[in-house]
């Protein structure tokens, strides 16, 4: 693999450890109740529960592993261009 790509791949791991991190953070944070509950004593909830908090890591969690399938695949390109052996080889697999 290419040194440029290598920034990518880093790129795209700390994207994994934000989702990982959120993730964690949703599971452990209680807070509101459920709405049918009326009593102020009843346990709080870990936010993962609330509708909206589930949409935004699944967003989350979506847009990270499209940018590491992405990523995969360019570098699987980059790859088989770098070892193409005859020159219509590698003109068929460049980019630009």
């Amino acid at each position: 693999m290419r040194r440029a790509l290598w920034s990518e791949v880093a790129a795209a791991m700390s994207g994994l450890a934000g989702y990982l991190y959120s993730l964690d953070y949703a599971r452990n944070r209680p807070q509101g109740r459920h709405p049918g509950i009326k009593d102020p004593n009843s346990p709080m909830l870990p936010i993962i529960e609330h509708a909206d908090i589930r949409r935004l890591l699944m967003e989350q969690k979506v847009t990270v592993e499209g940018s590491i399938a992405l990523l995969s695949y360019c570098t699987q390109l980059v790859d088989q261009q770098v070892m193409a052996e005859d020159a219509v080889e590698k003109s068929a697999l460049r980019c630009y």
